[in-house]
């Protein structure tokens, strides 16, 4: 499989989407948030400050690269897809 422009940009993101769990964009009745990473044991981080979706799936990527496994005793593999 050939990467996307996604997978280059958020490569932690595609990676979490791939193989743990997925994503939820845009504000809804439970949350204002823009970015929500979820699996099946429920949210695991959401973003509560950017107004523009690039710059929360920035800081999502941030998360998933640098926090993920302090939270969650885990780190998720970056390789390539081609």
């Amino acid at each position: 499989m050939n990467k996307s422009d996604f997978d280059t940009l958020y490569p932690y993101v595609s990676s979490w989407i791939y193989t743990t769990g997925w994503i939820e964009l845009g504000p809804d009745e439970h949350s204002s948030s823009m970015v929500r990473i979820l699996y099946e044991g429920g949210m695991v981080w959401e973003d509560e400050t950017s107004n523009l979706l690039h710059e929360a799936l920035t800081c999502a990527e941030e998360y998933l690269k640098n926090q993920l496994l302090e939270d969650f005793g885990f780190e998720l593999e970056i390789g390539d897809t081609e």
